[in-house]
């Protein structure tokens, strides 16, 4: 529920109408509205409005979830902790993104946009299932906190992958634009490191242009791979998967435990690998 709360924002945030190709709660009320035959500026402020509120709604239905959840209050009080510290930095995290997409920060350079994938995705998507289930086991302290570090890992090494889906993934099998991410500009450990290439002065007219159309997007994809930024956020995304896989080894948690995150780690790839477009087809793909 909780994730179902910052994905509505968030789209109304950047002002998608689609989510894996289908229409979001804010599309779904911009149609409404059009069937109305309201403006278009009065659309997208129905549309907004309708976003906002069913994202707070599914936030509060959230809270409400844990605080009637049935353990001790002592353990309710521990899991609200929780919560609020995750909903918090996840809002810090994703208005550094706004900021950087609006230009008010500098450029970002890769360890900027890990540090927003950080506070924005891993705070809430990765940290806090882990820490509320090690809490809910009644996990010793050191546990929480690994399980912490792990999720944190996690959560990063999944947006690293995520990002590059956004780019070089497969439509068929993402359910999203390949284009979206490059119109938008938007600021990713990828197109940071591009930013840092003399490869950069073949992107620039290209990445957030909100015209791009698919050949220009080919060419884009082109010049980030062969100016190293798409294997060097591979790298990055599996420095942060082994990261994790080596703060459970050494935390020594259970067989149990440790098994299953390994085999989150091989799901993550393996799905990320699936659905990736092979270099040598790059620009046949968006041809």
């Amino acid at each position: 529920m909780l994730h179902t709360a910052f994905v509505i924002h968030d789209d109304v945030i950047d002002g998608d109408h689609l989510r894996r190709g289908r229409l979001n709660v804010s599309g779904a009320f911009a149609g409404e509205a059009r069937e109305g035959h309201l403006p278009e500026p009065s659309v997208q402020r129905y549309a907004d409005a309708a976003g906002i509120l069913a994202g707070d709604l599914a936030l509060m239905t959230a809270t409400r979830m844990i605080a009637t959840c049935g353990v001790e209050q002592e353990i309710i009080g521990r899991l609200l902790d929780l919560l609020d510290e995750a909903v918090h930095t996840s809002a810090t995290g994703e208005l550094a993104d706004v900021r950087f997409g609006l230009g008010l920060e500098l450029e970002p350079v890769v360890g900027a946009t890990v540090r927003v994938a950080a506070l924005k995705t891993a705070s809430y998507s990765f940290e806090l299932p882990l820490r509320v289930a090690a809490v809910l086991a009644d996990a010793p302290p050191a546990t929480v906190a690994a399980l912490g570090e792990i999720g944190h890992c996690l959560g990063v090494g999944f947006q690293l992958l995520d990002d590059l889906l956004g780019v070089f993934g497969d439509e068929s099998r993402t359910g999203k634009s390949a284009l979206s991410d490059l119109r938008e500009g938007k600021a990713t450990a990828l197109i940071a490191h591009a930013r840092s290439t003399p490869s950069w002065t073949a992107l620039d007219g290209l990445v957030g242009d909100r015209r791009l159309d698919r050949s220009g997007a080919a060419r884009a994809r082109a010049a980030l791979t062969e100016c190293g930024a798409r294997d060097a956020v591979q790298d990055l995304a599996d420095h942060y998967l082994d990261r994790a896989l080596r703060i459970a080894l050494r935390s020594r948690l259970s067989t149990t435990l440790a098994d299953a995150l390994t085999d989150l780690v091989d799901d993550i790839r393996t799905t990320a690998t699936d659905a990736l477009v092979p270099v040598p087809d790059v620009g046949e793909e968006a041809s």
